[in-house]
């Protein structure tokens, strides 16, 4: 007989119950897979191939340190920020900030900037001070050339007591001061040599020249140091715009753009009876020092004249 259950049983090993659901368990799971295989044979053949196509899109090829390797996209997008994290620094040209409204000084586009991006002053002054060692008036022409050669655009300056001032301020002069001739001659030679030409007078400290005076010994602040003006007192304030006015009155006819005031290295502030009043009605010493470099700045503008200031 060609059926033969005991062989059928033998060959499924269907002894018992335990081994009949063994059995059944690899039956179905052997149906399953044949069925996952028949499917994939049964597939179109165009869907694998845009399958694969988006597949192979959503990868890329990484190269670091000489090693290939495929990586998806998304994670190639999370990669790069980190690296852009941590990259080592380089260095970049500072490009100047665009703005809509453009400002110019003296006829020149500022900020002004080199090839590598660093400032450029426009105006480029030197400081001369005539004190104690002036220069010979046949001298200051050929100084000014050179200045105008090494790129300066103007001249700082200091007369103090080699200017030549006249009613009670004469007492202070220096015997070698210049006369107004020689003063004239001086600003037109800066003229000609294009640099502009900014006067200097001291208004709250560096005053020793005419404070040293026994005329103007009562001015100082603290009686001991002639280098600080008792600044709140009204024969001080008196002193200081008549210095300023015969300046002005010089240096106006060839051109006054700005005005310094000084007002640095004030040491010694609080010892004269006027200051220590003003002290008390601004609140502070700071605020009264302003209180007069205000009112100082405010003068110098009524002669149309920038003031500026070493603290400024």
């Amino acid at each position: 007989m060609l059926f033969c259950p005991r062989a059928l049983r033998r060959a499924l090993r269907c002894g018992n119950s335990r081994s009949l659901l063994v059995d059944l368990f690899f039956i179905v799971l052997f149906i399953l897979a044949c069925s996952v295989v028949a499917s994939h044979l049964h597939a179109d053949p165009q869907k694998r191939l845009i399958e694969s196509k988006n597949r192979i899109e959503e990868e890329v090829v990484v190269e670091s340190d000489g090693i290939r390797q495929v990586v998806r996209k998304d994670a190639e997008a999370i990669r790069k920020p980190a690296e852009a994290t941590f990259s080592r620094p380089t260095r970049r040209r500072i490009e100047p900030r665009k703005t809509s409204i453009k400002k110019e000084i003296d006829g020149i586009s500022y900020p002004l900037l080199n090839a590598v991006g660093n400032f450029i002053p426009i105006r480029r002054i030197v400081h001369l001070d005539l004190k104690g060692g002036a220069f010979r008036v046949e001298l200051f022409n050929e100084t000014f050339r050179t200045l105008k050669l090494l790129g300066a655009t103007g001249i700082l300056l200091e007369w103090e007591d080699m200017f030549p001032f006249s009613g009670r301020l004469a007492s202070a002069v220096n015997g070698n001061a210049y006369t107004r001739d020689q003063v004239d001659q001086i600003l037109e030679g800066a003229r000609a040599n294009g640099l502009k030409v900014i006067p200097l007078v001291q208004t709250f400290g560096h005053l020793e020249w005419i404070l040293k005076l026994k005329q103007f010994a009562h001015l100082r602040e603290a009686a001991s140091y002639p280098q600080v003006i008792c600044f709140s007192n009204d024969a001080a304030w008196n002193l200081l715009r008549e210095m300023i006015d015969e300046v002005m009155s010089v240096h106006v006819k060839f051109g006054m753009e700005f005005f310094h005031m000084g007002a640095d290295e004030v040491f010694q502030i609080g010892y004269c009876n006027s200051t220590i009043e003003a002290m008390r009605k601004h609140g502070s010493k700071e605020r009264a020092m302003l209180w007069h470099m205000a009112r100082v700045a405010e003068y110098i503008k009524k002669s149309s004249a920038k003031p500026v200031c070493v603290h400024c």
